[in-house]
């Protein structure tokens, strides 16, 4: 008598198989979209609280701050500055080009896929993943789409898929 297995026996292997690998796949996506949003979120945090940071180094004496190889900027052109939000945001931009990358990857070809960008906000989808930088006032804005949509009724203020920060950027006043 010869042993092995039927054929019965080996289909429904087979469909057993099949079935917890389409319930891996599902689970798996879900996830991989859980992960991206909460690298976005970790990107803003992490941005916002190194901006806090190196404004804090004026406060207590260092002369020049957001140094990144030959980028950096003065503290004093900063307190005198007329627009001291604005000379942040592009050197915060500038110093954090190789912060983080865009956990979505590409979305805007023109932005590529580094995470901090400046002077925009995040008016439409193809916002998702960017950690924008941009002014208003005296603060400095980070605002940072998580998850589609970016947009709720047209207005990108009211998403709650975005997490909206708002810096002094005078900390000495």
């Amino acid at each position: 008598m010869k042993k092995g297995f039927t054929l019965v026996e080996l289909l429904v292997v087979v469909a057993i198989l099949g079935i917890l690998a389409a319930v891996g796949i599902v689970s798996f996506g879900g996830f991989l979209g859980s992960a991206k949003e909460n690298a976005v979120k970790t990107n803003h945090s992490n941005l916002v609280s190194y901006i806090k940071a190196e404004l804090y180094k004026c406060e207590f004496g260092q002369t020049n701050i957001f140094i990144n190889g030959d980028i950096k900027q003065d503290c004093y052109g900063i307190i005198s500055s007329a627009s001291p939000a604005r000379v942040v945001v592009v050197s915060a931009s500038k110093a954090l080009q190789s912060f983080a990358k865009n956990p979505y990857g590409v979305i805007r070809n023109d932005y590529g896929n580094i995470a901090v960008r400046e002077s925009c906000y995040p008016q439409g989808d193809i916002y998702l993943g960017y950690n924008c930088l941009d002014t208003s006032g005296e603060k400095v804005g980070v605002y940072s789409c998580f998850k589609l949509p970016c947009e709720e009724g047209g207005d990108w203020k009211t998403s709650p898929n975005i997490l909206r920060t708002k810096i002094n950027a005078k900390y000495w006043e």
